[in-house]
């Protein structure tokens, strides 16, 4: 579903480009924008596509599955890993992708908008994606607002249905640059602390539950602390009773 809006997206985007941004401009800057434009919108479609039908299939699993095949023997004390759903040896950081239904060596996500998986084979190619599709967007972005502050082009006088589709395409460009650099920079982070999503995700997934473990302990404490004191409380009264019942008897004896 997200692949098929983010293909949508790409498309309207697209059209508000070509038909409206570049007639808002003039001659001159109507030329830097189409090269720089075109130029990354179709590094990011060959991109797209390409990751899109990529196979990040751990090379493992085809290694093995094919010795069986033939009848070899294969170097399983190299590989002591095994994916008791793939029935084959896999690599050491490989890992199992229930949506993708393989393993993925090196695992980093799985892309809900380009329905497939990122691992150690594609995710240069990803960030390549990345980078391209942060250029397109802040091209957009930058040329439309030129567009719409300048009010020059191939129109006479621009109506209020061109500004809305100018503005439309300010909000559209503005909110994929926004993803884009927020994601960028996430991902410029993972590698400076060397560690892909998925491990990003166990370590807080973790911690998380480290802290929720340490609060239901505390809880109990408090709650055992509560009924040791309240023990306490009910044998000082029940001592507290039997000393007047005592008092009482040896006051009754003495009468």
């Amino acid at each position: 579903m997200l692949q098929m809006c983010a293909w949508a997206a790409v498309a309207l985007m697209l059209f508000l480009s070509y038909f409206v941004v570049q007639r808002s401009l003039p001659l001159a800057a109507r030329s830097v924008f189409l090269c720089v434009y075109s130029l990354s919108q179709l590094a990011v479609l060959l991109l797209g596509g390409l990751l899109t039908v990529y196979d990040p299939t751990d090379s493992v699993v085809y290694r093995h599955r094919a010795a069986k095949l033939q009848g070899l023997l294969f170097a399983e004390d190299q590989f002591p890993m095994v994916c008791t759903v793939c029935d084959t040896n896999v690599s050491t950081e490989a890992k199992h992708c229930s949506r993708c239904d393989r393993c993925v060596e090196s695992f980093d996500h799985h892309c809900k908008w380009l329905n497939n998986c990122i691992g150690k084979c594609n995710y240069l190619y990803f960030c390549t994606l990345l980078a391209a599709l942060w250029t397109c967007s802040a091209t957009q972005l930058a040329f439309a607002v030129a567009g719409i502050t300048l009010d020059t082009g191939d129109w006479e006088e621009q109506n209020r249905t061109q500004k809305a589709l100018l503005a439309l395409d300010i909000v559209l460009s503005g909110l994929v640059l926004l993803g884009t650099s927020h994601l960028s920079s996430f991902h410029i982070w993972l590698r400076c602390q060397g560690l892909t999503t998925y491990e990003f995700i166990k370590k807080r997934r973790g911690r998380r539950i480290k802290a929720k473990t340490e609060e239901q302990k505390l809880t109990i404490f408090d709650k055992n602390t509560l009924e040791t004191q309240s023990d306490a409380v009910a044998r000082a009264e029940d001592t507290e009773i039997t000393h007047q019942i005592d008092i009482s008897g040896i006051c009754v004896v003495q009468h």
